[in-house]
C-alpha cells in the first residue's frame, strides 16, 4: 500500500503524505445506538477500522481511496447524512538538516492547580505552570499554556557540549519532595517566516457556493487528495504541517517560528533543532527519535500555504531569567527529600482520612472476602479494601468498591476493545474514578493512569499504589 504520493507544480515536486480523520454525521445529531451501529457497520463495509463512535481513519494514498471516498459521498446522498474530518498533510524531507521539538502535554498529576502568571520583557502576559516535579515521570520535553519546556537534564547536555542559543525561563516547582526542574525555553534566532495554514477550515452547503470562495481556490492549489476531498466532505478542519524558507534558516544550533493571530488564541510555535545539535542530545540521551520530527525546508514557497512574517515570542527580561534561575538553585540546596512513598505510609493517610470523614467511607472488606483476592489482580488492594471498601478520597477522586471496581472494569475493558483505531492499549482494573467520569487504572505493571472518559488518552499517571494514594487522599 503506497504512503506517499507527489503534488507537482510548474515549480516544484515533493513527496508528501496525506490522511484523513473522519466521521459521518446522522439526520437525528443525536448519536443514539442505532446511529451508531449504522455508522460502524458503514466503515467495517469499507474494510476500515474505527472507534466506538464511527471515527476512523483513511490514507488518502491508499489504492483504494477513490471508491472509498465514492461510496461515502453516495451512502450520504442515500440517507441524507454529512461527512465530517480532519485533513493532514505532511511533506517528506529525504535528509532532514532541521528537527521539530514534539513536547507532551503535562500530566494533570504533574501540575498544581494554580499557575504562576508574570509580564515579559514587552509587557506581554507569560503563564508558566506551578509543577510537582517529583510527580513528574522521565524526563521529556513537555508543554503546557503554549509553552514548550525541557528538563534540566536537557539544559545541562546543551550547556555541557556548548550548544549555544537557547534561553532558560525556570518553571517554579512547589512540591514538597525533589524532583527533576524544568525550563520554559526560547531559541534566540528567529527564522523569519513561517509557512502554515492559516486555521484553514470550512463548512459547505453546495459546492458551487464554495466556487467562489478564496479557500476554494487554496484547496485547488494544493492539490494531492484534498480537492476530491472537498467535494464529499461537508466541514473540514485542514492541517498543513509548518514549512519554512532555506534563505531564512539562521546558521545556529536552534531557531523558533511563532505567529499569533490577532483576534484568536490560536498560535503557530516551532522550535526548531539543527541535525548536528540533535545528535549529541541523543548521545547524552535526554531527546529520543518520538520527541522530534522532520521540518520540510523549501527552496520557494508552497503553492496554497500562507507564508506570513513571524513575531517575537514573548519571553522573561534576562534579569528576570537569572532570578528565576536563583531561585532555582536555591530550592535545590534546600535539601528537599526524595519522595519514597511505602505502602505503610499511603494506608496511613488512607485511615486518617477516613477517621476525619468517616461518613464519606464504606467499612472495610471482611477478612474472608479480602482473601478470596489474593492471587487475582486485585491482590495489591486488599490492605487498602481493609480500611474501606470505597470511599471519597477528596472531593474529585473516588475509590470504588470491589463490586463496582468489577463492574465498571468490565464495561472498561469492553469499551477498550470498541475502539479499533486506539494509539496506544490500555489493560488494567478501574480501581478509582473521577467525579467527571475519568478512570484510574491500575495496570499489569503496577502503575496507576487515569484515563480521559472522553477518550483513549493518559490524563495522569503515578508509578504505584502508594504514590497515587499519597498523592490524592485528604
Amino acid at each position: 500500500m503506497a504512503n506517499v504520493s507527489d503534488v507537482r507544480n510548474d515549480s516544484m515536486t515533493i513527496q508528501m503524505e496525506e490522511t484523513l480523520e473522519w466521521i459521518l454525521d446522522g439526520v437525528s445529531k443525536h448519536w443514539d445506538d442505532e446511529e451508531n451501529a449504522k455508522r460502524i457497520e458503514f466503515v467495517h463495509s469499507l474494510g476500515l477500522k474505527c472507534d466506538c463512535v464511527g471515527w476512523s481513519k483513511l490514507n488518502l494514498h491508499d489504492p483504494r481511496c477513490d471508491e472509498i471516498l465514492r461510496r461515502i459521498d453516495e451512502f450520504c446522498k442515500e440517507n441524507g447524512w454529512t461527512a465530517r474530518g480532519n485533513y493532514y498533510r505532511n511533506y517528506i524531507e529525504s535528509d532532514p538538516r532541521w528537527y521539530r521539538l514534539c513536547c507532551e502535554d503535562f500530566k494533570e498529576s504533574e501540575l498544581s492547580e494554580d499557575d504562576e502568571r508574570f509580564k515579559s520583557q514587552t509587557g506581554e502576559k507569560i503563564i508558566l505552570p506551578l509543577l510537582k516535579a517529583y510527580a513528574i515521570l522521565g524526563n521529556g520535553p513537555k508543554t503546557t499554556y503554549f509553552e514548550q519546556c525541557v528538563s534540566e537534564d536537557f539544559r545541562n547536555a546543551c550547556l555541557a557540549r556548548g550548544l549555544n542559543g537557547l534561553r532558560y525561563c525556570w518553571a517554579r516547582d512547589i512540591g514538597k519532595y525533589s524532583g527533576m526542574q524544568y525550563f520554559a525555553i526560547v531559541p534566540q534566532e528567529r527564522v523569519p517566516q513561517i509557512m502554515h495554514d492559516a486555521s484553514l477550515s470550512y463548512e459547505k452547503q453546495h459546492i458551487d457556493l464554495m466556487k467562489s470562495s478564496p479557500i476554494y481556490n487554496r484547496i485547488q492549489t494544493l492539490g494531492g487528495k484534498l480537492p476530491a476531498v472537498m467535494k464529499v466532505f461537508t466541514t473540514l478542519k485542514i492541517h498543513l504541517i509548518n514549512c519554512y524558507l532555506q534563505k531564512d534558516m539562521p546558521d545556529a544550533y536552534f531557531a523558533y517560528g511563532y505567529q499569533e493571530e490577532t483576534f484568536s488564541s490560536h498560535q503557530e510555535y516551532d522550535i526548531l533543532i539543527r541535525s548536528d545539535a540533535l545528535q549529541q542530545l541523543q548521545e547524552s540521551k535526554v531527546l529520543t527519535k518520538s520527541q522530534v520530527s522532520p521540518v520540510f525546508i523549501a527552496e520557494q514557497p508552497i503553492p496554497g500555504y500562507i507564508v506570513q512574517s513571524t513575531m517575537e515570542k514573548p519571553f522573561p527580561s534576562s534579569d528576570v531569567l537569572e532570578s528565576r534561575l536563583e531561585s532555582c538553585r536555591s530550592l535545590q540546596q534546600a535539601n528537599r527529600p526524595k519522595r519514597i512513598v511505602t505502602q505503610k505510609d499511603a494506608l496511613r493517610i488512607l485511615k486518617y482520612a477516613k477517621k476525619q470523614r468517616a461518613e464519606e467511607f464504606q467499612k472495610g472488606l471482611m477478612k474472608k472476602q479480602r482473601e478470596c483476592l489474593r492471587g487475582t489482580e486485585y491482590e495489591p488492594l486488599m490492605d487498602y479494601y481493609a480500611i474501606c471498601n470505597g470511599g471519597w478520597l477528596n472531593d474529585e477522586f473516588r475509590l470504588l468498591s470491589y463490586e463496582e471496581s468489577q463492574s465498571d472494569t468490565k464495561e472498561f475493558l469492553a469499551d477498550m476493545q470498541k475502539e479499533e483505531t486506539k494509539s496506544f492499549a490500555v489493560n488494567g482494573i478501574v480501581f478509582a474514578k473521577c467525579v467527571d467520569g475519568d478512570h484510574i487504572v491500575l495496570s499489569p505493571t503496577k502503575e496507576v493512569m487515569q484515563i480521559d472518559h472522553e477518550g483513549p488518552g493518559i490524563l495522569g499517571q503515578w508509578s504505584s499504589l502508594e504514590a497515587f494514594f499519597e498523592d490524592k487522599t485528604t
